[in-house]
C-alpha cells in the first residue's frame, strides 16, 4: 500500500496560507528552509528550552533528531550529575534521619512502611463497611417507623409514640399482626436510639 504523501503547505506570507490556516488552525509549515510540507512532528527547541518546540515534517524531524545532542557543551562532571538526578526523575531529595541505619532498624522501617500502609487501607475499608452497615440499619429502622428522609431524635420519639398508641397489644387485643408490628416498631426505635448515641460519642 503506497504511503500517503504529506500535504503541501503554501508559503506563510501568502493569502493561500492564511486561508488554509483558517480552515485548519493546526496547520503549520515544516521549519526546514525550502520544505513545502506540513510540520506535524515536534522536536525540542534547545537544551535550555525543552518545553518549546520546533515543527518538522517526518523526514526533517528525523534529520533534526539525528543531529540533536542534549549533552553538547557539557563536561564529564555535568553529565555525571545529570545521570544521577535522572535516577530520581530530577525530583528534589531530602536528607533522612542522620541516625545510622543498621540492618535491623532498616528492616523494621521497611516493615512499618509496608504493613502500616496495608493496615491503614484495611482500617479504611472496615470503617467504610461499618458506616454502610449503619446507614442501612438506620434506613430500615426509619422505614419501620414510617419516616422518610432524615429525622431528628425528637421526630423519632414523636413518631414512635404515635405508632405505639396505634399498634399496642392493649389497643388491639388478639390481633397477632398488630402485636408483631408493635415488636418491630419497638426494636426499630431502640436501634435508632443506639445509633444516635454512637454518633454522639464519636
Amino acid at each position: 500500500m503506497p504511503r500517503k504523501k504529506k500535504p503541501f503547505v503554501f508559503p506563510p506570507d501568502t493569502p493561500l496560507y492564511a486561508d488554509l490556516k483558517r480552515k485548519d488552525p493546526s496547520v503549520r509549515p515544516c521549519e526546514m528552509p525550502g520544505c513545502p510540507y506540513v510540520g506535524e512532528h515536534r522536536a525540542p527547541y534547545s537544551q535550555d528550552e525543552l518545553t518549546r518546540y520546533r515543527w518538522f515534517c517526518l523526514p526533517h524531524v528525523r534529520e533534526y533528531n539525528a543531529g540533536w545532542d542534549y549533552f553538547s557543551g557539557m563536561g564529564a562532571a555535568q553529565i555525571e550529575d545529570f545521570m544521577k538526578d535522572a535516577m530520581l526523575g530530577h525530583r528534589p531529595t531530602w536528607k533522612i534521619n542522620q541516625q545510622k541505619l543498621t540492618e535491623e532498624n532498616l528492616e523494621a522501617a521497611l516493615h512499618d512502611m509496608l504493613y502500616g500502609r496495608k493496615r491503614g487501607a484495611r482500617e479504611e475499608k472496615r470503617r467504610k463497611a461499618q458506616t454502610a452497615a449503619q446507614n442501612e440499619e438506620e434506613y430500615r429502622a426509619l422505614a419501620v417507623l414510617e419516616i422518610e428522609g432524615e429525622a431528628s431524635l425528637q421526630d423519632i420519639k414523636k413518631q414512635y409514640k404515635l405508632l405505639v398508641k396505634k399498634h399496642h397489644p392493649d389497643v388491639n387485643p388478639g390481633d397477632k399482626q398488630a402485636e408483631e408490628r408493635f415488636k418491630l416498631i419497638t426494636k426499630a426505635y431502640h436501634d435508632l436510639l443506639n445509633l444516635y448515641r454512637k454518633a454522639e460519642n464519636t
